[in-house]
């Protein structure tokens, strides 16, 4: 008799939940775990499982027992007995339910990327689908064999057209680097610098608004070798000062841009400065009685119907007095 306490199973419906498989396996014995098996592409149910008792026996008893599975018949097979580790590897994701685990596999979602002249909604820039590509290739969390179709399936439209001549066993540095010349930033760093410090804030902009996009505008500059990370802060701060157009708020901004170190504190400055202005705007425009209301009020009063009848009074009191 096998001293395993793990079994192997297939052929499992279409459908079925976690907790209906932890209800029919636990009929003969307490579950340690059960693992549902995954495609590792599209992260669907494969059919199969692993199931671990924490006693021998109830696995042997399964195995036996428990073949039949909502109508459908199961192929149960103990699992070969092996070595403890000390650090068994852990899953990537674990499914709890009530009283045990279920690993499950989830792939990871890329934002599409079409290089069409008139994207879709859902379509993101070159430069932000470059970005999560090249983050989950650093990451190292999934095998090239997991990614490579991943990122080529998020490519549609006229880039993916493009990727298509590619040969198949192209890397996915090959597919960026082909897609990097056709849609990817033309400047140097240098031009790229040059426009961040003719940036002004536009009228129609807020300071925060501006902040981000001088910002983002820096980061590109940096990719392309065109400022040193270090002096990023510092040039965000002078180039951020010098566009605002409110007089109030760089005044306010300028006292404390020396003492601050970091980009983002200046932004937090500036926000709590633009916030104060425009609140104490509201406040004048209350306060500022309105000319049309002011103006309103004599031609109210002259077609009164009882200031008509008081003044009538007092010509009748005039006449009197005069005549007496």
């Amino acid at each position: 008799m096998s001293n395993t306490n793990t079994i192997i199973v297939e052929g499992i419906p279409s459908g079925a939940l976690g907790s209906d498989l932890k209800e029919h396996f636990e009929k003969v014995g307490e579950i340690d775990v059960i693992e549902i098996g995954a495609d590792p592409i599209t992260g669907k149910a494969t059919g199969t499982a692993s199931c671990m008792y924490k006693e021998s026996s109830a696995a042997a008893k399964a195995s036996t027992d428990l073949v039949t599975f909502q109508e459908k018949d199961l192929k149960i097979t103990l699992a070969s007995p092996s070595p403890p580790k000390e650090n068994p590897p852990k899953s990537k994701e674990l499914l709890k339910t009530n009283r045990y685990p279920v690993t499950t596999f989830q792939p990871p979602k890329i934002s599409l990327y079409s290089g069409d002249p008139q994207p879709k909604p859902s379509d993101c820039s070159f430069e932000a689908w470059k970005y999560e590509v090249t983050c989950l290739i650093k990451e190292k969390g999934y095998s090239r064999e997991v990614l490579t179709p991943i990122i080529r399936r998020s490519i549609r439209g006229e880039a993916g057209g493009i990727v298509r001549y590619l040969r198949h066993e192209a890397t996915l540095e090959e597919t960026i680097q082909k897609l990097e010349g056709l849609y990817g930033t033309v400047e140097t760093g240098a031009v790229l610098l040059q426009q961040v410090y003719l940036s002004r804030q536009d009228h129609a902009e807020s300071a925060t608004a501006f902040g981000r996009r001088i910002q983002i505008a820096q980061c590109k500059a940096r990719d392309r070798s065109g400022i040193s990370p270090d002096c990023v802060d510092d040039t965000l701060k002078i180039v951020f000062w010098q566009g605002l157009l409110d007089e109030q708020l760089r005044n306010a901004v300028r006292h404390k841009l020396e003492g601050v170190k970091s980009f983002d504190e200046v932004m937090r400055i500036a926000r709590a400065a633009e916030q104060e202005i425009v609140e104490l705007s509201k406040f004048h425009s209350r306060e500022t009685p309105n000319p049309k209301t002011a103006q309103s009020h004599p031609t109210q009063q002259k077609d009164d119907p009882i200031q008509k009848t008081l003044e009538a009074l007092c010509e009748r009191l005039d006449r009197l007095e005069i005549a007496s």
